[in-house]
């Protein structure tokens, strides 16, 4: 996977589709994940963990999935931003999959 510090170029989302509710059937955002393989402090990858189910829009455990903004929808079993597009899908560089509250 990608260095921290890697400049990564999202694919550019005009204003005016930002929204979820906008249809955008051609939208295809960069795919970015840092690799977090030994970092006790992430998530495992979505996909190839099958013991790996996180309790969306909830409290999982010790980690909170719930967003400050707005419940969010999981779509092809990935959360989604609740704020709209953002030009890149999977988790870029953010340990955990959903909100990451150490951001807000």
């Amino acid at each position: 996977m990608a260095n921290y510090y890697q400049s990564v170029r999202r694919t550019l989302v005009p204003h005016e589709r930002r929204l979820w509710t906008v249809l955008w059937t051609q939208y295809s955002p960069t795919a970015f994940e840092l690799d977090f393989t030994g970092k006790s402090w992430a998530d495992p990858p979505l996909v190839g963990c099958p013991h790996f189910e996180p309790k969306w829009n909830q409290l999982d455990g010790a980690v909170d999935r719930r967003s400050h903004h707005s419940h969010y929808e999981v779509r092809d079993g990935f959360p989604i931003n609740p704020l709209g597009r953002t030009g890149l899908r999977l988790r870029g560089r953010l340990g955990r999959w959903g909100p990451n509250h150490a951001l807000s």
